[in-house]
């Protein structure tokens, strides 16, 4: 393990600042708004925040490790639902890098950033972690989403795991769904 920064709120919420940038008031790309809902549900693993977003036949191609793998719509769904399941013991969000929107396209760069609790990371296969620590891995990433009337038809994902690294907090405190979520639908997080 190495010794990672560990991220504040600017950096979990960069992702969601820099499309809110990109996008004027109400106006801008529906491609756009649709990416910022999916990683809004991602965050915490709302899969009802997800599921309008993807095409009823959309496919995500995982490049990994030399191995390709393709994930239907309904099973992704499914992965959302047992991160929401972990009641908070389990956040994901992208930091980008770069992000290019062009017609019914996105693509980008950055780092995907996994925190767990100790209880899921154990279950992860992470004994070294002890019930009350969080561990943080990130994995450079690079995708491809195409679009269609404003929903994702596909995405391709390269997940450079070997680059990947984790880092470990001792007695660390998850941050607190409700205020993350009301920052980045901009609403008051103290109500």
């Amino acid at each position: 393990m190495t010794a990672l920064e560990w991220p504040g709120e600017k950096d979990i919420l960069q992702a969601f600042r820099l499309i809110d940038g990109r996008l004027d008031g109400d106006s801008g790309p529906a491609v756009l708004r649709a990416l910022r809902e999916r990683l809004a549900g991602e965050l915490f693993g709302d899969a009802d925040r997800v599921e309008p977003t993807l095409a009823p036949s959309f496919a995500l191609v995982t490049h990994a490790r030399g191995a390709t793998t393709t994930t239907d719509r309904e099973t992704l769904l499914k992965g959302f639902r047992r991160q929401a399941a972990a009641q908070g013991g389990v956040m994901m969000w992208i930091h980008f890098e770069d992000l290019v929107v062009e017609d019914g396209s996105i693509a980008g760069q950055g780092t995907l950033n996994i925190m767990t609790n100790g209880s899921v990371a154990a279950r992860q296969g992470r004994p070294e972690v002890a019930p009350e620590d969080l561990c943080l891995t990130t994995v450079p990433v690079a995708f491809f989403i195409r679009f269609a009337d404003g929903v994702m038809t596909s995405e391709v994902l390269y997940m450079n795991v070997e680059a990947s690294e984790s880092s470990v907090r001792r007695n660390g405190v998850m941050p607190d769904p409700a205020r993350y979520l009301a920052l980045v639908d901009h609403r008051d997080p103290t109500s």
